[in-house]
């Protein structure tokens, strides 16, 4: 965090890790949805929209019916995301950003709309590049959550043989 590398720099530590600015650009939803675009790997089907006026266009093509999520590109856990399961969901909340960025002037807005997919849990994986880039696979784990509440992991995690081969695979894509 800022406040780590302030802390760090008057007691005239270096830093093992990355800037705060580098933390909070990999950290963000939108930076992992154009690298796994970018990477071939299989991604949900969405976009990344980086003002009101990418996130009206894109609910503009929303005409299936088909349920939507709109995800905080910086929220954890379950936090800021909206589900948009009715048109009159999708309009309220296109009415809502339209007259937000119209009030302020302010055009930013950081959020990826992705079409929502049924799930039987949330995992966690964890890679690491060495500086001679070399890339580990970690470990893989499940997230525990109770009414959308983070409440821990469960490790190991009973994966099929494919799965646990996809996410080799995006570990070594992504590394």
């Amino acid at each position: 965090s800022e406040g780590e590398q302030k802390l760090a720099a008057e007691a005239g530590l270096s830093l093992a890790v990355p800037t705060a600015e580098v933390f909070a650009r990999v950290n963000s939803k939108i930076y992992s949805r154009r690298l796994v675009e970018a990477s071939g790997l299989r991604a949900v089907p969405g976009h990344c929209c980086e003002t009101a006026d990418e996130f009206l266009a894109v609910l503009q093509q929303y005409q299936d019916g088909s349920t939507l999520v709109v995800k905080d590109a910086y929220g954890v856990s379950g936090k800021g995301l909206v589900v948009l399961d009715t048109r009159a969901k999708v309009d309220g909340l296109a009415k809502l950003v339209r007259r937000r960025a119209d009030r302020s002037g302010e055009r930013r807005l950081h959020v990826v709309v992705e079409h929502w997919l049924g799930k039987r849990f949330d995992l966690n994986y964890q890679l690491t590049v060495a500086r001679d880039g070399t890339i580990t696979f970690d470990f893989v784990k499940q997230a525990l959550t109770e009414g959308g509440v983070h409440k821990g992991h469960l490790m190991p995690v009973d994966l099929p043989r494919h799965h646990q081969e996809e996410l080799r695979e995006a570990v070594d894509v992504v590394g």
